[in-house]
């Protein structure tokens, strides 16, 4: 019943040394002799193992709870760097005086008064330059964000030290703007109210994307796409005749930047819907007359009095529009 290995004479030699380098180095008493396999008939099946505990029919609560431990995981991770934010900026304003500002933030706010002197000379009626505009522009800002700021959007710095004399709001167009807070003796519009107007514009996943977006300032990608719009627009010859967006996403340095800029936002969220609400300031869109199929776009210095005038009245048609309806179904 034992197996038995022949082996010719001149492979002896070889076999034996062979075992004796394989006891020479095996310690004494470590490995037990293997059991010799019970006798079984050439035919018979092998024994069928017995299953691994994760193979068990009760793997799918395992399965469960892994996946909660999972999104809890997760849960605790997107929360913690909020949690890191917020502390970091408290402890940014704790470090400062609470009775004077130091010299960057002298500067910071001469910035910030000059723009606004600058921006009503131009748009005596106007809301208020953006907060992008003005951190878009000016190079004095973004020595005093990168070397002052860190950490801290403009808006919230603007709240929380120069509240007194300038104030924040979200503009019609959905860009942060400032104000002079004594701008015809008292603030507009309560801030929250500005805020819920403008939200209501968009569906919640847009809204969650512009939300997202740096307030005071723009990401790397979105600086290349107004770069590149804001030297189509400069390099256009007809200023009476500016170019609709059509001819604008004809580019394909512009069609490829768009892409790239918007690749993580909701489908609904359009090119005009981003020049709005990130670089309206600087780059007005408007539907001529109100009511024109096409949307153009130019420069605010050269069309902005127009594209105001236009975009007054397709609101004023829209909310006639809708007030139509809604008399319509109260009927109904």
């Amino acid at each position: 019943g034992e197996l038995e290995i022949h082996l010719t004479p001149a492979a002896r030699p070889v076999v034996a040394e062979r075992v004796a380098l394989l006891q020479a180095r095996k310690p004494p008493g470590i490995w037990p002799a293997p059991a010799r396999p019970p006798p079984h008939s050439l035919h018979s099946a092998p024994p069928i193992p017995a299953p691994m505990p994760h193979m068990v029919a009760s793997g799918g609560s395992e399965r469960n709870e892994r996946s909660n431990r999972q999104e809890r995981r997760r849960d605790k991770e997107r929360k913690e760097p909020q949690h890191r934010d917020e502390a970091s900026k408290q402890s940014f304003f704790d470090k400062l005086p609470a009775e004077e500002l130091l010299e960057k933030e002298l500067e910071l706010r001469q910035i910030l008064l000059d723009s606004l002197d600058i921006y009503f000379q131009k748009h005596p009626a106007g809301e208020g330059p953006a907060l992008s505009m003005i951190a878009g522009q000016t190079k004095a800002y973004q020595e005093i964000k990168s070397s002052f700021l860190k950490g801290v959007s403009l808006r919230e710095w603007v709240d929380r030290r120069i509240g007194g004399e300038v104030a924040t709001k979200m503009g019609s167009n959905g860009q942060v703007i400032i104000f002079p807070r004594d701008r015809e003796g008292q603030v507009n519009a309560d801030v929250a109210d500005e805020v819920m107007e403008a939200a209501d514009l968009l569906d919640g996943k847009a809204q969650d994307f512009f939300d997202n977006l740096p307030p005071d300032g723009f990401l790397s990608q979105e600086e290349v796409l107004r770069e590149a719009i804001l030297n189509f627009l400069e390099a256009w010859d007809d200023v009476s005749a500016p170019p609709t967006l059509k001819v604008l996403q004809r580019n394909s340095e512009i069609r490829d930047l768009t892409k790239a800029c918007l690749s993580g936002a909701p489908s609904n969220v359009s090119l005009k819907m981003w020049i709005d609400r990130r670089i309206g300031g600087e780059i007005a869109t408007w539907r001529k007359d109100g009511r024109a199929r096409e949307v153009s776009i130019g420069l605010r210095t050269d069309h902005g009095e127009e594209a105001d005038a236009a975009n007054s009245i397709e609101e004023a048609a829209a909310e006639a529009s809708s007030t139509k309806k809604r008399k319509v179904e109260e009927r109904g």
